[in-house]
């Protein structure tokens, strides 16, 4: 299915909600959200690490009330570099 660029608003306006410094379990409220709207996410399979950097990165799928939204994906990057603090930085969005 093609997703409105409401549906993708909507999606972007949680995800950046939990974009930016936060407690690695605070993530698992965005999904929450997400799951309220009728969006779902697929599992990251392609992670890319860069450890001189403290980050990773990944993609992948993602759904409208169960349908695979066509021609976009689930951006999810996190640094993870400080070890003197619990908190990371995310970048998380829909394209």
């Amino acid at each position: 299915m093609k997703a409105t660029r409401k549906q993708i608003k909507a999606a972007n306006e949680i995800a950046a909600r939990f974009s930016g410094w936060h407690e690695p379990q605070e993530i698992a409220a965005m999904y929450d959200e997400l799951e309220k709207i009728g969006v779902s996410t697929g599992c990251i399979t392609n992670r890319q690490d860069f450890p001189n950097l403290g980050c990773w990165q990944g993609h992948c799928e993602w759904y409208i009330n169960g349908e695979e939204v066509e021609n976009s994906v689930f951006v999810y990057s996190v640094y993870e570099g400080n070890p003197n603090i619990t908190r990371n930085d995310y970048n998380i969005y829909f394209s």
